[in-house]
């Protein structure tokens, strides 16, 4: 049997995030994430026969078949299947990758007869397959970045959901963004289920943190409608202030040493995902980006430039051994 083979980026997310989880843009009003797909891939290629359900990991390692049994079993998937799959994101990096997996698998469930839908209708399905997958609420920004890719923000209210694309900005914001992985794996689920519990009930330190990350979130898009990368700093900037205020929840002590410690450099810097681990996004622009190298070295934080994916997923070719 033929192959339905996908790839799909993973992303960063600049401000707004957390935004995009339900209710919460439905308690605030109106909000925005703005975010960027990154260079690093999720891909997943599958085909009918046999019986059951095989699963394995293109690199040789030990393949969880978890997240592939559920999405099967929930869209109604009948017969025998293979799956294979592969991953540039380490688990728990806050980057999007389990996202992105299930983008592709969702895609390649479509092309082979096993699912129907728009892209946007299946932004949704993976939406609610995700949640009771981790059984907890979570949001759409990083499927939309699976799919599209680039530089987005996404608004958010309404019933609906759209997306503006600012290509134009990728230039400048790979001039000043970088990674910093803190080795330190996260899981997205408790900490959004307590943000969003705190939301429902009118807590009224979760009620403020939240308002400054959804002003942030505005005042991102209007820097990507001005097309300054560097407005677009400040309002990570701003988004990780409000974000830090919800409780110790969502930082380390070594993160926060290292933030403080950027921002006295003249850089800004937060963590990606729901934090607590996973990924340092950092903005340094010019030669700064020498002194952030120089700081996070000192703390035990490896530096690495970002790299913009320009589109979003798509169909490749694999072989049963090869991807192409």
């Amino acid at each position: 049997m033929t192959w339905a083979a996908y790839r799909a980026p993973a992303r960063v997310d600049l401000a707004g995030g957390t935004l995009d989880i339900w209710p919460v843009y439905a308690l605030l009003g109106p909000c925005r994430t703005v975010n960027v797909a990154i260079r690093k891939y999720a891909r997943v290629a599958v085909r009918r026969g046999g019986t059951g359900l095989r699963v394995r990991c293109d690199d040789g390692g030990e393949a969880n078949p978890e997240m592939f049994r559920h999405v099967l079993a929930r869209v109604g998937a009948r017969g025998g299947w293979e799956v294979v799959y592969g991953s540039e994101v380490p688990p728990g990096s806050g980057l999007g990758g389990s996202s992105a997996l299930m983008m592709c698998l969702l895609a390649a469930l479509r092309s082979l007869g096993a699912v129907r839908g728009s892209l946007h209708e299946l932004v949704e399905t993976a939406l609610d397959l995700e949640a009771g997958l981790i059984r907890s609420p979570t949001g759409r920004q990083d499927f939309i970045s699976a799919v599209w890719g680039g530089v987005q923000a996404v608004s958010f209210g309404g019933g609906v959901w759209s997306r503006e694309s600012y290509p134009r900005l990728a230039g400048g914001l790979e001039a000043i963004l970088h990674l910093a992985p803190t080795g330190v794996s996260h899981r997205s689920a408790a900490p959004n289920w307590r943000i969003v519990r705190g939301a429902v009930e009118g807590n009224a330190r979760t009620l403020r943190a939240l308002g400054g990350v959804r002003l942030a979130g505005d005042a991102a898009m209007s820097a990507c409608e001005r097309g300054e990368a560097r407005s677009l700093a400040r309002a990570m900037a701003l988004d990780w202030e409000a974000r830090r205020s919800l409780g110790p929840f969502v930082s380390t002590p070594r993160v926060d040493r290292a933030i403080s410690a950027l921002g006295e450099a003249g850089c800004a810097a937060r963590l990606c995902g729901a934090g607590a681990g996973g990924t340092l996004l950092v903005a340094a622009p010019g030669r700064l980006s020498v002194r952030a190298r120089t700081v996070l070295a000192g703390l035990g934080f490896p530096l690495e430039p970002v790299a913009i994916e320009r589109g979003g997923m798509r169909r490749v070719r694999f072989d049963g051994e090869r991807w192409a």
